[in-house]
């Protein structure tokens, strides 16, 4: 009797990446874009100082791209974790490192556009992966990519240290929300505020022309009146130290800026939310 044939249970590429980029705002994608640029910066900076560290953000209708000076990403890292779905065994993050998974940057990129070139440079060496995403779908078996350039032991003087990234061929909804003078507004907005940490350690954040500012809350304090809350306890978990810290007082009024804010490792992961999910009660309530 002949073997019956295998019933196919692998997944298709088309249904990977629409899972994959389905619950993602375009918005959410360029902060976790920057959110790698702060977790460079911090690798590069473990002291916390950025002066001289720089990240561009640049769109328009036709491509986008994000580049930074944040020490570059090394060719083991780009061959093992760049574009791998989550960790490799052994994996060593930074501490204080804002992307824990590895799935955010495959995200951000293949929601955007089916044509992205990723180019980075350390001291000592460099390389290019440029990706069609249209023709690696269309190879059910294949899920590697290749690099158009790979160099190792090499001398990049300090100016050409550097990643760019560099998507085109936008999807049409990418295309009309970076035709539109709001996103941009928008985008600022969201970028002030969750990477108030990285501003005020002096990271260079650019949005096209616009040069993002640290703006910090001040709390109200009037003694005998007014004084801000603190609260500050460490847990000891498995492998790492969690320290939750919680600040409540009066600003000035501003309604559309009320609510809770909740920052991890450095990065506002939620701003002024008024939701149930921060006990605050009925939505702006």
């Amino acid at each position: 009797m002949p073997k019956p044939p295998n019933v196919v249970g692998s997944p298709t590429k088309s249904l990977f990446i629409d899972a994959l980029t389905s619950d993602i705002n375009l918005s959410d994608a360029i902060s976790d874009l920057v959110d790698n640029s702060v977790d460079a910066a911090r690798r590069c900076r473990p002291d916390g100082k950025y002066d001289g560290l720089e990240v561009k953000i640049t769109f328009d209708n036709n491509h986008f791209q994000i580049q930074d000076n944040c020490g570059g990403i090394d060719l083991h890292t780009a061959a093992k974790v760049l574009f791998s779905l989550g960790r490799p065994p052994g994996y060593k993050s930074t501490p204080g490192q804002i992307g824990r998974f590895g799935i955010g940057m495959k995200r951000d990129l293949f929601m955007m556009g089916n044509g992205i070139t990723v180019e980075s440079a350390t001291r000592d060496s460099k390389f290019t992966i440029e990706i069609d995403l249209v023709k690696w779908a269309a190879l059910p078996d294949k899920w590697d990519f290749q690099f158009s350039n790979y160099e190792n032991n090499i001398r990049v003087s300090a100016n050409n240290i550097k990643t760019r990234i560099t998507v085109k061929n936008l999807r049409k909804t990418v295309a009309h929300e970076f035709s539109m003078p709001l996103f941009t507004e928008t985008l600022i907005g969201t970028l002030q505020k969750r990477q108030k940490q990285a501003l005020q350690h002096k990271l260079s954040i650019i949005v096209g022309t616009t040069r993002l500012t640290s703006q910090p809350y001040k709390l109200k304090y009037l003694p005998e009146h007014i004084e801000p809350a603190f609260f500050e306890r460490k847990f000891n978990g498995s492998t790492d130290l969690l320290t939750v810290k919680i600040v409540a007082g009066i600003e000035e009024s501003k309604p559309t800026e009320a609510g809770w804010y909740v920052s991890c490792n450095g990065r506002f992961v939620l701003v002024a939310d008024q939701s149930p999910n921060t006990v605050w009660g009925e939505e702006g309530k």
